[in-house]
């Protein structure tokens, strides 16, 4: 990670007698892309609403190239939020929309209309300048908003779930064009979402939040391989989760009785012994579907359903021995040509490599 811009240290906020973030610490790097994410409720927004300060924190503090935010209003920041409102001014132009942040600091008309000019052109929007900003579509009013929070120049630009109200396809588009806009002007972006395909396809490294507490930080990547515990795993979907009692441990895997027989796990830094029991996940992408076992750990399974996710689909089995279902990422074409059908009997298998301790891989 790039130098520490933002540091928050061990920042808790409460509101009465509910606690919405506990004694949280992580730093946000200069030109990251920061995203954090988690189910309503885990404390993500009061956290962006700090940074803001638009909240204070009840105890810890933060700080901005390492001086102190506390007491500071907002205004004394330069940490522009946009909202997942917009929060544009329906009696203004698309212009002074984008310009009234300037208007605050005392910019001159002229030079406020030319910087607000040139940011409208950068996001194809200099022909829409004098109209009503509420003349404009959803995704054109959305980088109204953006430019007003880019127009400034903030060295970190704040972002509470600003592409949740666009279309699915909008919101592709305008996912694709804040990462170019954070990577061609090297601006700290910290965006807040509920969108594992936000987080995942446009930060460099993400929080996941639960209850007020992080859970894990790290890269898309290592996240979705990797899960730091069961509510991550959980949250991300995209593993099935088994437990078994420790029957050998090997240089490389770890054997284990499971309810549906032996299994082997990649050992990473198992620190467990013989005889106890321990959870473990399979990635759902590296396990096979077929007539026979392709790899050493394997289970006979019930075709329940299916679903469709892009050019990708998730099966979901039935394994007697194992309480949830589960989980198979194919390619549609692969899934296509197995010719499946609900009821069907199949055997399910995976490498012991593809198969994880929680916490046994950074």
């Amino acid at each position: 990670m790039s130098e520490a811009l933002v540091e928050i240290d061990r920042v808790s906020k409460r509101f009465g007698d509910y606690t919405a973030v506990t004694d949280t610490s992580f730093s946000i790097g200069e030109g990251e892309f920061l995203a954090i994410m988690g189910s309503s409720g885990c404390g993500k927004t009061t956290m962006l609403r700090m940074l803001a300060g638009l909240e204070e924190p009840s105890e810890g503090e933060i700080r901005l190239e390492g001086r102190s935010q506390k007491g500071l209003p907002p205004w004394r920041r330069d940490l522009p939020l946009v909202w997942q409102s917009l929060a544009l001014f329906p009696f203004l132009s698309v212009l002074d929309n984008v310009g009234f942040g300037l208007k605050m600091r005392g910019v001159a008309k002229a030079e406020r209309d030319r910087r607000s000019l040139a940011w409208l052109h950068k996001l194809e929007l200099g022909e829409f300048a004098s109209r009503n900003v509420m003349q404009l579509s959803g995704g054109q009013r959305q980088r109204v908003a953006l430019a007003r929070a880019l127009v400034t120049e903030p060295k970190v630009l704040l972002l509470d779930e600003p592409l949740s109200a666009l279309d699915a396809h909008l919101s592709v588009r305008m996912q694709a064009l804040l990462r170019s806009l954070q990577r061609e002007l090297g601006i700290t972006f910290v965006y807040v979402t509920h969108s594992q395909t936000e987080a995942f396809s446009m930060a460099d490294r993400v929080v996941i939040m639960s209850r007020g507490k992080v859970e894990q930080i790290g890269s898309p990547q290592a996240i979705y391989r990797h899960p730091a515990n069961r509510f991550v795993a959980e949250f991300i979907g995209n593993v099935t989760i088994l437990r078994g009692s420790v029957a050998e441990v090997g240089e490389q895997a770890v054997r284990l009785n499971t309810a549906t027989g032996g299994m082997s796990v990649s050992r990473g830094n198992f620190a467990g012994s013989h005889g106890a029991q321990a959870d473990f996940y399979v990635n759902a992408d590296q396990i096979a579907i077929g007539d026979e076992p392709r790899h050493e750990n394997h289970v006979r399974a019930r075709f329940l359903s299916h679903k469709f996710i892009g050019n990708m689909v998730t099966l979901f089995l039935e394994v007697p021995g194992i309480e949830d279902d589960l989980k198979v990422i194919l390619p549609e074409r692969t899934y296509d040509c197995l010719g499946m059908q609900p009821g069907d009997s199949v055997v399910a298998s995976w490498p012991a490599a593809a198969a994880h301790f929680f916490g046994g891989a950074a």
